[in-house]
């Protein structure tokens, strides 16, 4: 593949024709060690431009929960089977009332595969320090 000028992404033109490479390399079906050295630097340009332009918070612990328990199809009743915990507990975590306890931040992330720094960071109405 031809060789292009690898830079800083500042503009959406500049993000387009780096995609647009990323694309035609992972078109290739045997690329060599030139190509994928160029796939791996503009993937992480392009990644920090997106991150800088198109930054998307983290969503709040309740955000993750609410989500992971409509990909799991589980009701409240059922989260608390799963984690062990009452369902007034969940259902006091689920508005908001009170913050998840360390014991339920651990069963949250071992049953539901939620990263612990989401469960840790902050609930809906706060902000992450």
């Amino acid at each position: 593949m031809e060789r292009v000028t690898i830079r800083a992404i500042h503009t959406p033109e500049e993000h387009r024709e780096a995609v647009d490479v990323i694309r035609r390399i992972m078109e290739i079906v045997e690329p060599d060690e030139a190509d994928l050295a160029m796939l791996e630097t503009l993937a992480i340009l392009v990644e920090r431009y997106e991150e800088r332009t198109f930054g998307i918070e983290q969503p709040t612990a309740v955000q993750a929960i609410r989500f992971r328990m409509d990909q799991m199809d589980l009701n409240q009743t059922t989260l608390a089977a799963l984690i062990g915990f009452p369902k007034s507990r969940i259902s006091d975590l689920l508005n908001s009332k009170r913050p998840p306890s360390l014991e339920m931040i651990r069963a949250l992330h071992e049953k539901l595969d939620i990263p612990s720094d989401i469960l840790i960071g902050r609930t809906a109405g706060t902000t992450a320090s």
